[in-house]
């Protein structure tokens, strides 16, 4: 009968060192976590508009070069984009810029418009 080798357990440096490279892969996450969290704050004016912002409510919404559908369209925007605005509006449209107008009907205005 053939005795079976005798594994001897990992020495303790070498199952330190797997402790600690999990501890350093934790402290990275969170520091990613803080730092993308900053980030959005900065970036969103997260809970604190502080300018006129439509939100889109059509699938797709023309924007036209004046306020009317019988302006030529010069761009378009999806559901959900969120887009600077003016607060002039004129027969039903909003005014996003130089010859930059949507209609009223399919933009949700938020408080500073």
């Amino acid at each position: 009968m053939a005795a079976e080798p005798v594994q001897n357990p990992p020495s303790l440096s070498k199952r330190l060192i797997k402790q600690w490279r999990w501890v350093g892969i934790g402290v990275a996450i969170i520091a990613l976590a803080i730092v993308s969290r900053s980030a959005d704050v900065r970036l969103g004016n997260l809970g604190r508009p502080d300018r006129c912002q439509v939100e889109v409510n059509a699938d797709v919404l023309n924007v036209r070069a004046g306020p009317g559908t019988d302006t030529a369209s010069v761009g378009k925007l999806s559901r959900g984009d969120l887009v600077d605005a003016l607060p002039d509006t004129a027969n039903g449209f909003r005014k996003l810029g130089d010859n930059r107008w949507v209609s009223l009907q399919f933009v949700t205005s938020n408080s500073q418009c």
